[in-house]
C-alpha cells in the first residue's frame, strides 16, 4: 500500500514539474462560447462561430500554443473564458488556463495573443 501511495506521489511530482505538450484542436461542429467575467459573474457571453474570424484565430493559437503548459491542480476563477463541449480556455491577463478532460495546464502569455477574444455587437 505503502509503495502505491509512492508511486502515486511521484507521477504527481513529475506532472507538476514538467512542461507538457498538448496536441489540441477545435472540434469543426463544436459550439463554443465566450463568457467575460466581472467579480466571478458572466456579464457578457457570445459565439465564436463555426468560421468566424475569432474562431479561426483561436484555432491557430492553439496551434502554434502546444507547448511549455504545465500541469496545474488548483481552480482558477474565469476572467475571458472560451467553452467548448470538451473544453475550456480561461484567459487571465498573462496566463491561460487550459482545461481539457479533466486535467488543468497553465502557460504563460503575453495578453495581447488573444486579444481577439471578444464579443462583437449582435454576437
Amino acid at each position: 500500500m505503502k509503495s502505491f501511495r509512492l508511486v502515486g506521489i511521484a507521477t504527481l511530482l513529475s506532472l507538476c514539474g514538467c512542461a507538457q505538450r498538448i496536441d489540441f484542436s477545435i472540434p469543426d461542429k463544436d459550439a463554443v462560447q465566450l463568457e467575460v467575467y466581472e467579480h466571478g459573474r458572466p456579464v457578457i457571453k457570445c459565439a465564436l462561430q463555426e468560421g468566424s474570424g475569432a474562431r479561426a484565430s483561436l484555432s491557430d493559437w492553439f496551434a502554434s500554443n502546444q507547448s511549455d503548459w504545465q500541469w496545474t491542480p488548483v481552480d482558477y476563477v474565469p476572467r475571458r473564458l472560451v467553452r467548448g463541449s470538451t473544453f475550456s480556455l480561461n484567459v487571465m491577463g498573462s496566463t491561460a488556463v487550459f482545461v481539457h478532460n479533466g486535467w488543468s495546464y497553465t502557460k504563460p502569455i503575453v495578453s495581447s495573443e488573444l486579444a481577439f477574444l471578444r464579443c462583437e455587437a449582435g454576437a
